[in-house]
């Protein structure tokens, strides 16, 4: 079974990396940079992405940094990766509600804490409840809600016919930081343990991430569809621990890895992610000019030494030039980001 899961992951990003380098995906499909993390800086006024033959995106801002147009219409992409997944969820907890209208209705019942983050909501399908630290920063989140499931049947005939009914789910969300006040695990249950995830992360005398590890559904050493009812009403804080109930919970298997490596004044100058096999599966390198602007960002194709893609950046650090490389078809892709500044 574990050949074939590792034949499987093979395969997996072997044909991951041949979408990245797809001619169609570059030409047609990229709507955005492929820079790590990265959004636009500056008081931009507009920007506007080309490939050689015609204009592919444009996007307006007001002079408080607000969109006001973006000619991309398509649905937006839904997925998270689950390595942003803590952070993507910590802005939701952490958000203030001041401003917000249309929160409550007559059968909601609704508390929120002095800043205004909210910390416990019930309505007739669902509760959820929020524990924060004096700060503000999300410490754990309980839910029940429900979820509509769909069970497709073909008894046969042309027709498949599709039968819908709704599931209780249980979520249970726990954030640990280190003294710092740093980020340094995020636990993830679900009632489907299959979703379940775990990260830990890893800083250096500076306070750097250096490295984050991932556990998920094949690092899980118990899988139990009633497992969370176990600890779903205990006491939740900062010491809680899956082992408490389950023990050697995520020790099953290997688990993936990211790392980080940066300059002597703090600057990023190396990523490496790592598949479950340990072996690295893709890098990207940062270059800086001698005043400490970056320049360049390039990600490199760990499995045919090969580069995929070079960034070029401008003195407020947004990209202006993309060339993106199909290792397949021996071929290059061109992009421009024209940026206009108040």
């Amino acid at each position: 079974m574990k050949s074939q899961l590792n034949s499987f992951l093979k395969i997996f990003l072997a044909l991951f990396i041949i979408a990245v380098n797809n001619p169609l995906i570059a030409q047609k499909v990229k709507t955005w940079p492929s820079c790590l993390d990265y959004k636009l800086k500056g008081n931009v006024k507009s920007w506007t992405m080309k490939n050689k033959d015609s204009i592919i995106r444009q996007q307006e801002f007001n002079i408080n940094g607000e969109l006001i147009n973006d000619t991309y219409k398509e649905s937006v992409q839904t997925y998270i990766p689950p390595e942003y997944l803590p952070a993507k969820l910590k802005i939701d907890f952490e958000k203030s509600y001041k401003h917000k209208s249309g929160l409550k209705d007559s059968s909601t019942k609704i508390e929120f804490n002095k800043r205004m983050q909210l910390i416990e909501k019930q309505t007739p399908y669902s509760f959820e409840i929020n524990k924060f630290a004096v700060d503000g920063k999300i410490l754990f989140h309980k839910s029940i809600y429900l979820e509509m499931q769909a069970i497709t049947h073909n008894s046969g005939g042309p027709l498949e016919h599709a039968y819908f009914f709704y599931d209780t789910v249980y979520l249970l969300i726990v954030y640990k930081y280190n003294q710092a006040g740093l980020l340094k695990e995020f636990e993830y249950y679900h009632s489907d343990p299959f979703k379940n995830l775990r990260m830990v992360y890893l800083y250096d005398s500076a306070f750097n991430l250096i490295e984050s590890n991932r556990y998920d559904q094949n690092n899980i050493n118990f899988i139990s569809d009633n497992y969370l009812y176990k600890f779903f009403n205990s006491e939740i804080d900062s010491s809680f621990s899956i082992n408490d109930f389950y023990s050697n919970y995520w020790n099953q298997g290997s688990l993936s890895k990211l790392t980080w490596k940066y300059n002597n004044v703090g600057q990023k100058i190396e990523y490496i992610a790592y598949s479950y096999l340990h072996a690295p599966t893709f890098k990207a390198t940062w270059e800086y000019d001698d005043k400490g602007q970056l320049i360049k960002e390039i990600h490199h194709d760990l499995y045919h030494n090969t580069i995929l893609c070079i960034i070029e950046f401008d003195m407020n650090g947004n990209v202006i030039k993309e060339t993106d490389f199909d290792y397949w078809a021996k071929k290059e892709y061109s992009f421009t980001y024209e940026i206009v500044y108040y």
